[in-house]
């Protein structure tokens, strides 16, 4: 699935922060993505707007309702779209 980044915060050249978009939004059940994350990630956050997860070491992912992911504490936009895309084959 195309994704696209919509922003990077960070300096010099290392990314804190990398905003996911997908290419059309997504209708995602948090209720159910909690559900199939709550064994494979630590949840931090659930609320019917957000999920929030530690992915790996500080990485943390938050996901929003249409399928947006703000990705924090990453190297880059590679390794934001390769998290985003492991997250959305453990929701769907």
């Amino acid at each position: 699935m195309p994704t696209h980044i919509i922003g990077g915060l960070g300096t010099s050249g290392h990314m804190s922060a990398v905003n996911v978009n997908p290419p059309e939004p997504l209708e995602i059940d948090l209720l159910k993505a909690y559900e199939s994350l709550k064994d494979k990630f630590r949840i931090l956050v659930k609320s019917f707007l957000v999920l929030t997860l530690s992915y790996r070491g500080d990485i943390k992912v938050t996901l929003f309702l249409k399928g947006r992911m703000l990705i924090r504490n990453i190297q880059g936009e590679s390794e934001a779209l390769k998290i985003y895309e492991d997250i959305l084959k453990n929701v769907s």
